[in-house]
Formats: C-alpha cells, structure tokens, sequence
C-alpha cells in the first residue's frame, strides 16, 4: 500500500474519533481520500480500524540533498562556506515562486526586532513580539522552504491575536535572558547548559498548548529570526543531516540547534546557527542542480587527488629504488657469466693438449 495511503487511512482513524458523520470527516480530508471510502461511516471506520492493525505510519524517503550538507558540515573551508551561503537567493526562487518575496519579509522582520533592540539601550519599549498577521507569513515562508502543512492551516487560523502576542512575548523575553553576540557564546560547560535550557524554555513557551498548530519547528523559524546567535530553523536537510531522521520534536530540535551552535563556533567570524543552518539547507538545494557544481563533493575530490598524488610519488620513488636493486644485483651475474667463460675456453686448450 502506498504510503500516502496509510497516511490517509490513520488520519482518517484518529478524525472520527472527535467527528461521527461522513459528512463532518468530509471537510477534514481531502477528496481523493474520501472517494476510496464507503459513504457509511460505520464502514470508514471498521475499514481504518482494520488496516491499522496492520499498517504503521512512516515517515516518506529521506530528504533529496542531505547527503551534501553533511559533507559540507564537515568542512572547514571559510570559503566554500561563504560561497555555497551566496547562492541562497537563486535557491530560494527555484524552490518555489513566492518563497524569495517571503524570506524578504522574514529579513524585515528581523531587522524589526533588531532596531527594537538598538533602541532599548536609552528606554524601556514595550517587550517585542509577533502579531497573528506575522506569525501566519513566516509559516507560509515555512512551508514553502519545506513541505507544506495543509492540514494545520484550520488549526493556526483559529488562534486569537491576544494568544499569539503574549506567547510570544514570553519567549522573547525568556532568550533577552543571554545578552545578544556578534558569535555564539563559548562552549564551557556551564555556559552551554545555561544556552541549552534558556533555548528548550523559549522553544517549549512558543509551541505551548496555548497555541494550536505551533510546534518546535514553527517556533523555531520565529526565534531564529529573534535571536539568530541562538536559533538555527529546524529544516527537513539539517534535522535530518544531524539526528539522522525528520522527527519533529523538542529534544530533535535542541540537537540539530546544538550541532548548529557548535559550528557558527568554530566557524567564528559573524557565523551564527542560522546563518550555519542557511548554508546547509543552499548546499543540499545546490547538490540537485545539474548546471551547478557541488562544491562538498569538488572540495572532498580535490583532497583526494591531492592524496592521489602523494601516492604516486611515493610510488615511484619506491619503483626507482626497485630499479636500482635490480641493475646493483644484475652486475654480479653478468661478472659470473664472464668468469665462465674464462673458464671454458681453458677446459677447450685443455681437451685440446690432451688430444695432440
């Protein structure tokens, strides 16, 4: 059975558990979902009920591209870095058409929040947050960069402005806890443990229950653009580049965001988790162009022609010296054959004499 199949069928399990009308699933999901099933609901159900003992819901294949931002996560390469980040522009406009006018508005966003900051040092302005309005563009720019989340839009919809605002506002202030840094404070343990719970806190006040629809990754993609020094956004190629598998939850979130941390680290300069997060999401976009060269796999090639190369001079040294062993051990033979000859020639005057 297909899984977009199975999908179906569980999603189709756990709505009738709150709908008991064909008619109320109906507006839930999609057409083609329910044109395979009987118009009873007694049959949808005992049909869903059935395949659920057989069937699991898995996650689809892994995600195009991963493979290149692991590559590029181990590079230490400033160059390839900068150079892979340049080309998020052209990325964003093949993925999808309105996703380099929403990131613009992302950007805005940001600088918002930044000059609310700026200013904040000679008064005391009102705590920053996101409106309704705000919020629903940065999943929209969400779902464009990744996969969109159709089913969720009833769910974000229904949140009231005041909801929105305050708990936002909470995790806003919970992050000003860590004064804001050009790079990623240093990785003594204490001082991580701190970063490690003020992040959890601040993920943990954003996707509250409060707030329908809003999990780690949605809450993700604000606070990054809050505290980018702090937050990478949870991308399918990152998560799945570091946890090894798209699972969409707290502790999944604060590991990607530390394997981001660590390298805006060492990375240094003004590299920080998200801009870290940016690159690696353009890398693995890149890897599935094919006028585009994927700088991961030429970087990785030409250190292996380089060791390619001291091999071969090794190799050859190794076959002059061979050369020289063999015309060294060749002398002697050639003296031997000589001395044999001597003494040929003197048993033939020899068997000579003896016969005058």
């Amino acid at each position: 059975m297909p899984a977009w199949n199975r999908i179906n069928i569980t999603r189709t399990t756990i709505l009738l558990c709150h709908y008991t009308t064909s008619t109320a699933a109906a507006s839930f999901l999609p057409h083609t979902t329910i044109s395979r099933f009987s118009s009873s609901t007694c049959s949808i159900t005992a049909l869903a009920l059935s395949a659920d003992k057989h069937t699991t819901l898995k996650m689809p294949k892994p995600r195009p591209g991963v493979p290149a931002a692991v590559r590029l996560a181990k590079l230490d390469d400033h160059q390839v870095w900068t150079k892979i980040e340049s080309q998020y522009p052209e990325m964003l406009a093949l993925k999808h058409k309105d996703l380099t006018r929403l990131d613009q508005f992302c950007d805005q966003l940001a600088n918002k929040w930044k000059n609310q900051k700026s200013k904040a040092k000679a008064t005391k302005p009102k705590s920053s947050s996101i409106t309704k309005d705000e919020l629903i563009q940065v999943i929209e720019w969400k779902f464009a960069k990744g996969k969109a989340r159709p089913m969720l839009w009833k769910q974000i919809q229904s949140n009231a402005e005041a909801a929105v605002q305050e708990a936002s506002c909470r995790a806003f202030e919970i992050v000003d806890q860590l004064p804001t840094q050009q790079q990623p404070a240093s990785s003594s343990s204490t001082t991580t443990t701190t970063i490690t719970a003020i992040i959890k806190q601040a993920v943990e006040a954003l996707s509250s229950k409060d707030l329908k629809g809003i999990g780690p990754a949605t809450a993700s993609a604000v606070l990054s653009l809050y505290r980018p020094d702090l937050f990478a956004f949870m991308d399918d190629e990152v998560l799945e580049g570091f946890v090894g598998e798209r699972k969409y939850t707290l502790q999944a979130y604060l590991d990607m965001n530390e394997e981001c941390l660590a390298l805006a680290r060492r990375l240094g300069d003004d590299w920080t988790p998200r801009r870290v997060g940016t690159a690696l999401w353009t890398a693995a976009r890149l890897s599935l162009c094919e006028d585009r060269v994927d700088l991961t796999v030429s970087t990785a090639s030409k250190g292996g022609k380089e060791d390619k190369g001291k091999k071969k001079e090794k190799d050859a040294t190794k076959t002059e010296k061979d050369a020289k062993k063999r015309q060294s051990s060749s002398s002697p033979s050639k003296k031997s054959k000589d001395e044999k000859a001597d003494n040929g020639g003197k048993d033939v005057r020899r068997s000579k004499r003896r016969k005058t």
